[in-house]
């Protein structure tokens, strides 16, 4: 299943948290993100940021974060802007 959040929903978690709804609506978009890439030990922001590129069918995920350079999803490609230019020519 494809799943697209717009930029309201990816802003949700940084409203006002007092109104019970937002902190529904705040709790529900963070569990939709919480994949085996955030269980994983990566950071929440990125594991929202691959998770969106894993469900558009994206083939590479570019990144200059160490961290996730060095982490192996199978779903998709990490690589280095200046790795892809260089492969992709």
């Amino acid at each position: 299943m494809r799943l697209y959040l717009d930029n309201c929903c990816f802003n949700r978690p940084f409203d006002n948290q007092e109104q019970l709804k937002i902190k529904l609506e705040t709790e529900a978009k963070l569990f939709i993100q919480q994949e085996s890439l955030y269980t994983s030990g990566i950071k929440v922001k990125d594991a929202l940021h691959i998770s969106c590129a894993v469900y558009s069918s994206a083939d590479c995920f570019i990144t200059t974060d160490k961290k996730l350079l060095n982490t192996k999803i199978p779903e998709i490609q990490i690589i280095n802007p200046i790795i892809f230019i260089n492969e992709e020519g």
